[in-house]
């Protein structure tokens, strides 16, 4: 762990690499190729979440006339936009649905 920090690494970065590690150790140790995984007891490291800008009610009203309601097209989007402006999600979050 020290050796990722001293390496001045985004705490995403590092916390992203100790998960890949883990996962091939627990494995390891599922496949009883190690008795226990040199990770137990290690924790990741916090990782802050930020929030990001936002859009004003004149931003958001100009989006949500941009989309031609007379097409599916536009309808499709219209939809979309409405979502993600009532739940907050980002787009990648619903495209997994």
């Amino acid at each position: 762990m020290n050796l990722l920090k001293s390496r001045k690494l985004n705490p995403m970065t590092i916390h992203a690499r100790l998960r890949a590690i883990r996962a091939v150790l627990n494995w390891a140790v599922e496949r009883n190729y190690l008795e226990s995984s040199p990770l137990d007891g290690v924790s990741l490291p916090k990782i802050k979440h930020k929030v990001g800008t936002t859009l004003n009610e004149k931003q958001l009203k100009r989006l949500l006339d941009a989309p031609d309601l007379t097409t599916f097209i536009g309808l499709r989007d219209y939809v979309l936009l409405l979502t993600f402006a009532h739940t907050v999600k980002k787009p990648l979050s619903v495209r997994e649905f």
